[in-house]
């Protein structure tokens, strides 16, 4: 900006110049100057028209020079934008990644109906239970439970009652055991219960 500023001063200045030489051309040929006059004048036209060239080259420089900082700047914002917006992209797409994890995990090893552990997760709970009983020198109980004649809740009163039943004995069972105990769904009308350190 300096230096832009500093070739504007000389352009002034050689515009100045080149004023007060055409001037005193235009009274050197009213009266009729010496010669010699006339020839310095001339000579100092010329070397000012020499120098306002020099400057309005000069001019152009920076204002390329200018130009392409401004044209490098806006590259450079526009990809500052593009990265953000690709780094929100990869933030969304990493949650949605996380969320559908933990949706596939809820899954694998909670049953549908009732949303209790299901069968797999009831050997994991069985197979820890079993290592800290080990361990510990704990006592572990096994509680396997089913619902008597629970076809005939099904063929009497269709599969949609079976299923609140089902979902009710869930939570009913769920309600009487302690909360470090895994009640789990093992199949249909069959329930597991994993009873660690009694």
């Amino acid at each position: 900006l300096t230096q832009s500023e500093s070739i504007k001063d000389a352009v002034a200045q050689a515009a100045g110049e080149l004023v007060s030489v055409n001037e005193a051309l235009k009274h050197g040929t009213q009266s009729s100057a010496p010669t010699q006059t006339v020839d310095e004048a001339i000579a100092q036209n010329l070397d000012v028209e020499i120098k306002v060239a020099k400057a309005a080259d000069d001019l152009r420089r920076v204002n390329f020079q200018l130009a392409t900082q401004v044209a490098a700047q806006a590259s450079l914002a526009s990809e500052l934008a593009e990265t953000k917006n690709t780094l929100a992209q990869v933030r969304d797409d990493l949650s949605e990644s996380q969320d559908q994890e933990r949706d596939a995990r809820q899954k694998a090893l909670h049953d549908s109906l009732t949303g209790i552990p299901n069968r797999a997760s009831f050997d994991q709970a069985l197979d820890h239970g079993l290592i800290q009983a080990r361990r510990h020198g704990w006592r572990l109980a096994v509680l396997f439970i089913d619902i008597d004649e629970f076809k005939q809740v099904n063929d009497t009163f269709g599969h949609g009652v079976g299923d609140e039943v089902i979902v009710e004995v869930a939570r009913r069972i769920r309600g009487e055991v302690r909360e470090s105990d895994t009640v789990a769904r093992f199949g249909g009308d069959e329930f597991v219960v994993v009873l660690p350190r009694i």
